[in-house]
């Protein structure tokens, strides 16, 4: 890594330029700007920790570059070709909430995952990746069908990436044709721009119309009555605006109400993520829904486990590091919450959900072999540290330069009980824990934190280095 010469670092720390105020910094990590999604994916449980040292700036699609600073009064203050890196977690996807407030502390049904980010210039841009890739996974199926949270249940009234621009919309319906009917809209854009006019909930496009030089643009077009729009939405350069209702829009119009898709294999949701830096190092874990895939090891084979203890040198007879002592491994279970009701249909829509297991990502901040004077952080394979025997939740994390990282976690045996606190919601925090609830930890030394398995035999892993890298890394 590239760090600031001490007298350059100096040199800024005295300048007054730095005190002036400097312009609001505002950015979408979650989601490419312009990017609309149906339904709108939520993000939640951010978290931006800095590494303390610096690295040449460089934009999130790898253009090594300078980074300018501006003043409230849009003046260029400074140019920095160094930045110190900073690193995001958050979870982010589509979920189900409930506005009933006896479920309001549930965090709902989802098809969220865990995301890392990583900015080399200020915030400006960041490189984002997905640690979990178990949104779309299920390894748990319920007794009861859930809607969908993967899937559109109605028009997302107000989520859009562009406000005000369809002005009016209206229907009429043709006296002398009742196949069809005459869809008109009318708004405000930029000069010469075209503008997609599609169904606002199923996004369906209708027609196309240009905007004049003044910005403006207005249209009629035959609709078949089978396709008539209960909202319509414009679309610019792939930019969706905000929909807005049909005046005069028939009863039978398409998007007024669309049944969810109901399903029993539970997704394999991320509730909440944390993470730790060291040096140039960082740890992740999160609890998610999904508890297939990955390599724990209570699950090794008998062959995996001497293999291990060749490499570790250590006498499984004497050392009980390998052995399931505790009797963690195990299959998937769940809480049905209705079983935990006060009153009847307290916990309708929460229902059953399974358990949450423990799942963490390494990721190493290096120079990129491959492109000179680059900087990258690759973040190795998920790896799972539990089965879901027992419900995860309240994970912290914590890493030291030298020593290694850890992380700890509580395990509820009888799953993550809803409580009952007076606060915003009440419950599901870990706060109140089921009998014979264990608080458990798990840790990587420093000098192993690095290493991966380029093959399938454990013999081989070797520490990251400089070695250039096909796909993502598996955690030896």
């Amino acid at each position: 890594m590239k760090l600031l010469p001490m007298s350059l670092a100096l040199l800024i720390a005295s300048t007054p330029l730095l005190a002036d105020d400097g312009q609001m910094l505002r950015r979408s990590v979650s989601s490419p700007p312009g990017i609309t999604e149906d339904p709108e994916p939520h993000g939640a449980h951010a978290f931006v920790s800095l590494m303390n040292f610096r690295v040449p700036t460089q934009r999130a699609n790898g253009t090594v570059e300078p980074v300018e600073y501006y003043n409230i009064d849009d003046a260029l203050v400074m140019t920095l070709e160094t930045a110190k890196p900073l690193i995001n977690v958050y979870v982010y996807g589509p979920s189900n909430g409930f506005d009933d407030f006896s479920q309001s502390g549930f965090a709902g049904h989802g098809r969220r995952d865990a995301f890392g980010a990583v900015s080399l210039d200020d915030g400006e841009t960041w490189k984002v990746t997905n640690l979990s890739n178990s949104g779309d996974e299920s390894s748990f199926v319920i007794a009861d069908p859930i809607p969908d949270p993967g899937l559109p249940v109605g028009d997302a009234d107000g989520t859009c990436d562009l406000e005000d621009i369809i002005e009016t919309a209206s229907w009429e319906d043709f006296t002398n044709n009742r196949n069809f009917g005459r869809l008109a809209v009318a708004g405000e854009a930029d000069s010469r721009d075209r503008i997609d006019i599609i169904n606002g909930v199923t996004g369906d496009e209708l027609f196309s119309v240009r905007a004049t030089r003044d910005g403006d643009f207005e249209r009629e077009r035959n609709v078949a009555l089978s396709e008539a729009p209960c909202t319509v939405a414009a679309v610019i350069d792939d930019v969706q605006s905000c929909s807005i209702e049909v005046e005069g829009a028939p009863e039978d119009c398409v998007g007024e109400e669309v049944d969810p898709t109901l399903i029993t294999d539970y997704p394999g949701d991320v509730t909440n993520i944390f993470h730790s830096t060291a040096g140039n190092r960082v740890l992740a874990a999160w609890q998610s829904k999904f508890c297939q895939a990955g390599n724990p090891g209570f699950s090794l084979e008998d062959d995996e486990k001497d293999a291990l203890a060749a490499y570790l040198e250590i006498d499984p007879l004497v050392d009980l590091y390998l052995e399931d002592l505790f009797v963690v491994g195990g299959s998937q279970a769940s809480t049905d919450y209705r079983e935990q009701e006060e009153f009847p249909g307290e916990y309708d829509d929460v229902a059953e959900v399974p358990y949450s297991c423990l799942w963490s990502a390494r990721g190493i901040l290096r120079e990129n072999p491959e492109v000179a004077d680059t900087t990258q952080l690759v973040w190795m394979q998920a790896e799972r540290l539990t089965s879901g025997r027992r419900d995860v939740n309240r994970v912290e994390t914590a890493c030291v330069a030298g020593a290694g990282c850890a992380v700890t976690w509580q395990e509820d045996p009888e799953g993550v009980r809803p409580g009952s606190g007076e606060g915003p919601g009440t419950g599901w925090s870990g706060a109140t824990t089921a009998s014979k609830t264990d608080i458990w930890y798990s840790y990587t030394p420093w000098e192993f934190f690095d290493y991966y398995s380029p093959t399938a035999d454990i013999a081989d892993a070797i520490p990251l280095a400089d070695n250039t890298l096909e796909s993502k890394p598996k955690a030896a």
